[in-house]
């Protein structure tokens, strides 16, 4: 596969899981009597990634080694640039695309994201 192609086939994938977790996100309204996240999670799960974001924890990540290590070391901006060459390539050019990102991992940031990969039970008479 061509670097042009993989580069456009991963631009897809990151821009279909960007718009799944702004309809998933802005779909449901939180509440002051929302459920524990770790709640909603399925018994059967083998991947749980929960991350608080910075509204509850600024303070205690900032004293952290993943605080110097994203941060400090300038990883972060290493992810940053490659999102911007990443939307440099979309069709929309880099504006159209950048805009949405900053304000979808802005939130992100600030909020916190949960996901869980879970497995199904086998069908009886399946593979």
């Amino acid at each position: 596969m061509s670097p042009k192609i993989t580069r456009i086939a991963w631009g897809g994938v990151l821009a279909g899981c960007v718009v799944s977790l702004v309809a998933f996100s802005t779909g449901r309204a939180q509440n002051e009597d929302s459920v524990p996240v770790a709640a909603l999670v399925p018994q059967n799960a083998v991947l749980y990634v929960d991350a608080e974001g910075s509204d509850k924890s600024a303070a205690a990540f900032e004293k952290t080694a993943a605080h110097k290590a994203l941060i400090e070391s300038g990883l972060m901006g290493v992810f940053e640039k490659a999102f911007e060459d990443l939307a440099a390539t979309q069709p929309g050019g880099p504006a159209a695309f950048a805009g949405q990102a900053e304000t979808f991992f802005a939130h992100l940031e600030k909020k916190g994201a949960a996901f869980a990969i879970s497995l199904s039970s086998p069908v009886p008479g399946g593979p």
